[in-house]
């Protein structure tokens, strides 16, 4: 098998175009939004109890939807579009809040230097020898594990690891714009503020369990395509 050190063009007649990877990672993010989207809902519904007051008591609750029922519909309309609106969030945005980097943010770029050697499934010598030697800067060792990705990515295992991450990474960039939105809300409509710490703790949370998980996965993303290639090589 021959590997082209830089670009995105594999040899082989199963190798995947430009095109087709994008559409794949365009599926993932469609199926993620479906999980998402009642996320933010209820991050909603969370605000509205903390910092509207809005009675959750089923004998009060008609007062408080007609005292409070535009802004309701207002935070329901936005919660809905939250998810569309962090799909237009830069990839590079995205991936500095959760890797809290600004340069070289992805495991793949250290792909070779680092993760061959820390899989049990790989020995990092042989399959450095099988690229003859360790790219000579981080962008060519991402270049190179992302020629490998293009080829394996239809494979369960790369899906399964692949669609986990871009979860996290969306579910940590929606709850950091969720926190953005409701403190510029809260500024202007003075809510209770024990409330407003209590949400903007749990989204704390939940970012946090984002960024553990973003991390886990992307890091057993690039472990999946290095693995699968290793098992050709030996």
């Amino acid at each position: 098998m021959k590997w082209k050190r830089l670009g995105v063009v594999i040899e082989g007649p199963i190798a995947l175009s430009p095109k087709n990877c994008m559409n794949n990672s365009m599926k993932l993010n469609q199926k993620n939004t479906l999980v998402l989207t009642p996320v933010v809902l209820g991050y909603v519904v969370l605000y509205l109890i903390l910092v509207e007051q809005l009675q959750i008591d089923l004998a009060k609750l008609f007062g408080s939807f007609a005292e409070k029922g535009p802004i309701i519909v207002i935070y329901f309309l936005a919660g809905l579009l939250l998810p569309v609106i962090s799909g237009a969030v830069p990839r590079p945005f995205k991936e500095a809040i959760i890797f809290w980097r600004i340069k070289d943010r992805l495991p793949g770029y250290r792909a070779f230097s680092k993760y061959a050697h820390s899989d049990y499934r790989i020995d990092g010598a042989k399959l450095i020898d099988s690229i003859n030697g360790i790219p000579e800067s981080p962008r060519e060792e991402n270049a190179l594990w992302y020629q490998m990705y293009n080829r394996f990515e239809t494979d369960d295992r790369v899906r399964a690891s692949n669609k986990l991450y871009l979860l996290y990474r969306d579910l940590g960039a929606l709850s950091v714009l969720t926190l953005v939105l409701s403190s510029m809300v809260f500024l202007f409509r003075a809510g209770e503020i024990p409330g407003f710490v209590i949400f903007s703790a749990t989204l704390g949370f939940m970012y946090f369990v984002s960024v553990i998980g973003a991390i886990m996965y992307s890091r057993s993303l690039v472990k999946q395509v290095l693995a699968i290639h290793y098992s050709g090589v030996i």
